[in-house]
Formats: C-alpha cells, structure tokens, sequence
C-alpha cells in the first residue's frame, strides 16, 4: 500500500437525499471521497448474484444443462396478469445465476418493503432499500439450503425473516393465524404472500397470480395447486382474515378485521338484494323505456325480478328477471327423490309456464349466486357507512369507499355476464338466442314475444 491506507464508508441512504438536513453541511465530507459508488435498485440483484447465490463449475454447469426441457413450463408457470413488469427467466444462464430464486421475486420485494414501510408496517432494525433486500435473499436462501433440488423458492418465504421486524399490530395477524385450529400451514404461508403484496399496485391479489407466489416446485402442477389455493382462500375468508373485491384478495389488519366483522354483521333483507339487482339492470345496464317493434310501433313493457315489480305495471308485455333465489315450489311425492335432472326439467317447465301465464320475457339467471352475494356485501357496506362513517380512521373509511365503487362497477360486469348466458323462455317455450350483447338478446326476445301476440 505504499504507507497510504483506503477509507471506505458506507451508508444505508443516498447521501443526496439528506443533504438538506437542517445543521449538517456534508459538502467538505464528500469533498474528501473522490471515488463515489452507488448501489441502486437496478443493481442490487448483481449483487446477490454475486454474493448470495454463486454457485461452484459444476453446479453452474448442471442447473444451466437442466434448463432447456424446462423453459417452456416456467415461461408458461410465470406469466402474471394484470400486473407491471415481472420479469421471468431469459435463458440458462440466468436460471443458473440466481437459482433457486424467480427473476419476478427482485422487482416484487422491493414493492413489497416499499408498501410496508411507507403504511407504517415496519418496525426498527431494518435497512432501507437494497440493504433489507440483501438480509431478506440471504435468510430465505439459508432457509431452504436443505430442500430438494427441484425445488423453486416461493414468494411467501421472504416474510419468515421480515416478521421480527413489523410492528406488533401486523404481525400479531400471522400469530394468530398460527394457532387457529381451521387453518392449515399453506392457509398461513398463503397469509404471508398476501401480506406481502397488500400494499402493491403494481400486483392484483387474484388466483392466478396468487398461484405464481405460490409456485415451490419446477414442475409444479398449477391446476392442482390453484384449487388448494381456491379452497385456502375461502377459510382464510371466513376467519375474517382476508377479503374479497370482485376477483381480488387483501390481507386484513387488525382494524380492518374488526370493521369487516362489523359489516358482515348488518343485517339486510332478500328483498332489497333483489331491489338492487333490478335497479342495475332495468336503470344501468338495459335502459330502455319502450321497445321500438317497427318503424311504426312503440311498446311500453313491465320490469319484474321473481316477484317483485320494478315501477308500474300497466303494460300487456313485459320481462321478468328469475333469480337463483326464485321459490319454484318443486314438490316430489314421498316415494320419489328429485334428482337434479328431473329437478332442471321441473324448473323448466315451470319457466315455460310462467312465460305464458305472464306474457313476458322470462330470463333465468341459473345457479349463480356470486352477483347476488357481491350485491349483499354492498348494501351491507353502505349501511355500515351510513351509520358508523364518522367512528373510524379517515384510512379505513376511504378503503371501504373505494371498495364499495370497485364492487359496484364488478356487479354491473357479473350481472351482464349472467344476462347474455341466461336462458329466455317466451310464450310458454324456451327460445335459443345467440349469446351477445343484453340489449340485443332482450331485444330479441321481446320481438318474439310481440310478433306472437
């Protein structure tokens, strides 16, 4: 060295950043470091390449001959929606470098601590930016160094060294979660995916990407574990763990599992779920007032859904919307079982009935409670906020407001869906219109009615 010595200082923040702290003038400090390095977001996977995952000749050899058969699973595995960039393997030698982490997990963690830290969530004894993303690679690579070979690290995995370090009121959710008797592991490292990404833009929460979080495996089989996840998500849900928005899921913090509890707790009636759904189709999404037969003839039709009549009815038409909740009265004699073909048929016959005793359009909405459930979920919100508004945080109730506007524009979605795949029954028989838009099926349907009088 010649008599001199190297000074090397490093620090956890861009020097820059803090330049302008009130009392500190840092200019003759840097004045004195000439040759400045920056460790950034774009580089710190180099880095962990590097120092957390080089592997030796022979090891670096074997995962990049591995890797040709495998590419088109992994490209196929690894194909998020509705989301940012997220990147997946570009070829062998970059599944050899960071092997067996997923090019994805560099962008998605540093979103993740972003989120967490900027909501509040972390506690002390955490670098920020590159540094925590050091640690996180480095824990979660030392805990699976003993796993199979085929084996891929999943996103969940990232929070077992992250839980330290969050504040008490967070991480008391995966404690709880833990010990609950309902839930299995996988419900709780599904948690810890779902806490992870809970305050990431750049991801929707739903199965399919949930999936991909939750890929542990080179050859997973993702129809297999999309179904354990489906189930996962459901008992997460009834413990009140995580919600539900249209396809989505969120993690729930203590607070905001008291207020949806809340929630689930108000009380609404049949007949305003139904007083709803009538609303959103006869007013949002077939609109018409009259029906244009000709270029002579306009007629005016009757609104209903199962029993209950939108508005006045005065017409000699009209359409009649039939729920899934619709009492068809399907009685069978003692000696008989209702089995659900003979019980279709009975439906049927009852729908054809219906449309002839009526003089109406009869549009069946099959099985599908989904729309209903969301329509429930909604009245319960707004009745909440009605009454409960002004008693929580401004954070929670504009969450909940957004909420309730993504599931009012889900059910207008859910509820066309159920309406071009409905089956219509006119004058006492089932009529095949082709699935297309409400209007022209409606349209249709009620030309047929009409052109029959």
């Amino acid at each position: 060295m010649n008599g001199k010595a190297w000074i090397i200082v490093t620090s956890q923040q861009n020097i820059d950043s803090i330049v302008n702290v009130k009392g500190n003038d840092f200019s003759k400090i840097q004045g004195r470091f000439k040759t400045r390095l920056s460790l950034s977001s774009a580089n710190v996977d180099e880095v962990i390449r590097k120092r957390l995952l080089l592997k030796n000749p022979t090891a670096f050899k074997t995962l990049k001959a591995s890797y040709p058969p495998l590419e088109p699973i992994l490209k196929n595995n690894f194909t998020f929606t509705d989301s940012a960039e997220m990147k997946k393997y570009a070829d062998a030698d970059e599944f050899a470098h960071i092997y067996p982490f997923v090019p994805y997990q560099f962008n998605l963690l540093q979103y993740a601590l972003t989120g967490i830290r900027e909501h509040g969530a972390l506690g002390k004894g955490i670098g920020e930016g590159e540094r925590s993303m050091l640690e996180l690679f480095q824990e979660s690579a030392k805990n699976w160094m003993n796993h199979d070979e085929d084996r891929l690290i999943p996103f969940y995995t990232f929070y077992n060294p992250l839980h330290e370090k969050l504040d008490h009121s967070h991480k008391t959710v995966i404690m709880k979660a833990e010990k609950n008797e309902n839930l299995n592991e996988f419900d709780v490292n599904l948690l810890k995916a779902l806490f992870l990404i809970k305050y990431v833009k750049e991801l929707k929460a739903n199965l399919d990407n949930l999936t991909i979080l939750m890929i542990s495996h080179l050859d997973e089989d993702i129809p297999d574990l999309r179904k354990k996840i489906s189930k996962s998500v459901d008992r997460l849900e009834n413990e009140t763990l995580i919600s539900k928005n249209a396809d989505t899921y969120s993690f729930l913090t203590n607070e905001e599992q008291d207020v949806n509890r809340e929630i689930k707790n108000e009380r609404v009636e049949l007949g305003e779920v139904l007083n709803k759904a009538s609303d959103i189709i006869f007013y949002d999404i077939y609109d018409e007032k009259k029906f244009r037969y000709n270029n002579r003839y306009n007629f005016g039709f009757n609104k209903a859904i199962d029993t209950i009549d939108s508005g006045m009815h005065k017409n000699d038409v009209g359409i009649r919307i039939i729920s899934p909740y619709y009492d068809f009265n399907l009685q069978t004699s003692p000696q008989s079982t209702l089995t659900d073909a003979n019980e279709d048929e009975k439906i049927h016959n009852a729908l054809k009935g219906l449309s002839d005793e009526k003089n109406e359009v009869i549009l069946y909405l099959n099985k599908d409670f989904t729309v209903f459930k969301e329509i429930t979920e909604i009245l319960q919100i707004e009745k909440y906020l009605r009454i409960h508004a002004t008693e929580i945080k401004r954070s929670l109730r504009d969450a909940k407001q957004e909420e309730l506007q993504d599931k009012s524009s889900s059910v207008v979605i859910l509820l066309e869906k159920s309406l071009k795949q409905s089956e219509i029954f006119v004058k006492g028989s089932k009529v095949n219109i082709v699935e297309k838009n409400v209007k022209d099926r409606i349209d249709d349907a009620l030309n047929d009615l009409i052109s029959k009088e």
